[in-house]
């Protein structure tokens, strides 16, 4: 079987979310004994994203570069290579469907973060994602949502076909993890609870913080906090409700940023 990939999000740099989801999952995916048996093509349109010596893929693990200097690389490059030469299976890690597609398509929603908070995009990006996630839901053969949560959001802010989605979790990439100890070699912390995402309003961080503070005062906890992500939308909010809740001397709270950990 002959399976399509949108491996765009993979070659960015420097990789966060979504970008990282997409790098692992081809990653891993190579690593899996019953991969062997089909063929895989990352579409991309930028450098080559591997190399078979460097990141061990196996051969039927090939890259094909769609080359576009233009906006909508997905609705058009990618759209045309569909028409032309459509593999069985087409898997889209981040969201947006291409018009021309296989009838075996896969998507991964991230979240509906710009259904509750739309101040947050441009009017025009806006309706984009609105669209897209309604063309998506429509056309493809499955839809993976990363937590129930996401599946709730689409049945009852979409109205789609709960059947149709499965929810597949987020992995952990645990030698990731190890491998990198400095900000534990900065603080030199043992009871900590942990966040790791862009620092903004729409990730519920106010929420954390209000949660994080019960634990302290109600419940005693030895923990400390740590945000470990780069600054993003409402971080000057964030930041000042963190600076009014260190200023509570009982609740006796230890909140450290690391910012962004490569």
């Amino acid at each position: 079987m002959l399976i399509g990939i949108n491996a765009q999000a993979a070659l960015k740099q420097p990789r966060t979310g979504v970008e990282e989801y997409t790098y692992q999952l081809i990653k891993h995916l190579a690593m899996l004994q019953e991969s062997q048996r089909h063929r895989f093509i990352l579409y991309n349109n930028e450098q080559r994203i591997m190399d078979n010596k460097q990141y061990g893929f196996p051969g039927n693990f090939k890259d094909k570069r769609l080359r576009w200097p233009l906006p909508a690389w997905t609705q058009i490059r990618l759209a045309s290579e569909m028409f032309f030469n459509k593999p069985d299976i087409l898997f889209i890690p981040v969201h947006i469907l291409p018009l021309i597609h296989p009838q075996n398509s896969v998507v991964t929603i991230h979240g509906l973060e710009y259904e509750h908070y739309p101040e947050m995009y441009p009017p025009k990006h806006l309706r984009y994602l609105r669209w897209s996630t309604r063309f998506a839901l429509k056309k493809a053969r499955k839809i993976i949502a990363v937590s129930e949560n996401t599946k709730k959001d689409l049945v009852e802010l979409y109205g789609s076909d709960s059947k149709k989605i499965k929810v597949v979790y987020h992995g952990v990439c645990a030698p990731s993890l190890q491998g990198n100890r400095e900000p534990a070699k900065q603080y030199r912390f043992n009871s900590y609870l942990l966040f790791v995402s862009r620092l903004e309003i729409k990730k519920n961080l106010s929420g954390l913080l209000d949660a994080y503070r019960i634990l302290k005062e109600k419940y005693k906890i030895p923990h400390d906090l740590i945000l470990a992500g780069p600054p993003g939308y409402g971080y000057d909010k964030i930041k000042l409700k963190i600076k009014n809740l260190m200023k509570i001397d009982n609740y006796k709270l230890k909140i450290k940023e690391l910012g962004f950990i490569p």
